[in-house]
């Protein structure tokens, strides 16, 4: 097991070996007006708006430790087991040089699940997989029919309290039911922060109580 850390966030490793646009600028010129009318594509702007998003491992403490475990292993497969933001733009560097195939990523939440995918469809990799809703657990927990070279729960299991709460022992035994042989299972998540601490670092503890009274009070726990 490897353990990486960048601030107050921590990466583990688990390796279960034998677990089971290019900018495209379309200009119009009408020589028949008196001045010449000049029109750009928006979508091409866009989309070079949305490759400067792109995270790359090179960039990244953590998704370069990643990749720096993983060596010239390709991804493969790959299922992002409780995607964002971040961890999309991420999968979306890892195609031909890094050798993912195709993605699938889950979420949880019908918001998160629609932001992905538009992103998705910004980076121009929505060919490559899916972003799909569904919970981990529950009455119907989400059922896939593939199995994967690489497995990423990146901060999965901090967010399972809004959930799927008291299932978080139980996180790890389910995915690596999808884990190829030879496979990888990485996690990421949050270092524990304490109930209190001695001088100005109380004031993170206290931030912390705050938000766990808000997401209490707001009905999401």
């Amino acid at each position: 097991m490897s353990r990486y850390y960048r601030n107050h966030r921590s990466a583990l490793l688990l390796a279960f070996p034998r677990v089971p646009s290019l900018l495209v600028g379309l200009w119009t010129i009408n020589s028949f007006s008196p001045s010449w009318i000049v029109s750009f594509s928006c979508t091409a702007m866009s989309s070079l708006s949305a490759r400067r998003r792109l995270v790359y491992g090179s960039d990244d403490a953590l998704f370069g430790a990643i990749e720096k475990e993983q060596g010239s292993a390709p991804f493969g497969n790959f299922l992002d087991a409780g995607t964002g933001m971040h961890s999309l733009r991420w999968i979306a560097t890892l195609g031909e040089e890094r050798g993912m195939t195709k993605f699938t990523a889950v979420t949880a939440d019908e918001t998160m699940r629609r932001n992905v995918q538009a992103e998705a469809d910004a980076l121009e990799v929505s060919h490559l997989g899916n972003v799909i809703i569904g919970n981990w657990f529950g009455e119907k927990p989400i059922e896939l029919n593939e199995m994967y070279d690489t497995i990423l729960a990146d901060y999965l299991i901090g967010a399972m309290d809004g959930f799927s709460p008291y299932k978080q022992d139980e996180m790890i035994g389910k995915l690596v039911k999808f884990l190829k042989p030879g496979g990888r299972l990485y996690i990421v998540g949050l270092q524990p922060i304490p109930d209190s601490a001695l001088g100005e670092a109380n004031i993170i503890c206290q931030v912390r109580r705050v938000r766990d009274a808000c997401i209490l009070l707001a009905g999401h726990r």
